[in-house]
């Protein structure tokens, strides 16, 4: 929302959603369940899947390019 003041929202910089902390991940190889490899990288589907909008299927085919994904940085 755009000049929220304007409409009676006051927010302070508390109110407002963090990013998450990511890292880039390099794939050079067939991924072939999206869950499992997301359970790997200690994260689950969705959160992997909200990040990379891109992943369409439950795999990552292999490919002449290789594939950069973004996952949560796990402490």
């Amino acid at each position: 929302m755009q000049n929220p003041e304007l409409y009676g929202y006051h927010l302070d910089d508390k109110h407002y959603y963090g990013s998450i902390p990511t890292i880039n991940i390099t794939v050079d190889s067939t991924v072939e369940n999206i869950s499992e490899y997301a359970t790997q990288l200690g994260t689950n589907y969705h959160v992997l899947k909200t990040l990379n909008p891109w992943i369409l299927g439950n795999e990552l085919p292999i490919s002449n390019t290789p594939y950069t994904i973004k996952a949560p940085l796990v402490d």
